[in-house]
């Protein structure tokens, strides 16, 4: 599990695995941004593809998993 590791692209992301398998994701936009990413099957996002997500600085999305975590 980690919290607050900043990517490029400025993402803050939290995330937390279960036996070498992510189970949750989130990102939060440290300011506007458009990244490109590869979401695992199982996500809320293109499953198994590249995506372009667009974030509004302050946002947050969970990208894996449940908000309830």
């Amino acid at each position: 599990e980690f919290r607050g590791l900043v990517s490029r692209g400025g993402l803050v992301l939290n995330c937390k695995w279960v036996d070498g398998v992510i189970v949750y994701l989130d990102a939060t936009a440290r300011f506007d941004t458009t990244i490109n990413v590869l979401i695992p099957e199982g996500s809320r996002f293109n499953d198994g593809v590249t995506s372009t997500l667009s974030f509004n600085k302050g946002e947050r999305r969970v990208l894996i998993g449940s908000d309830k975590q």
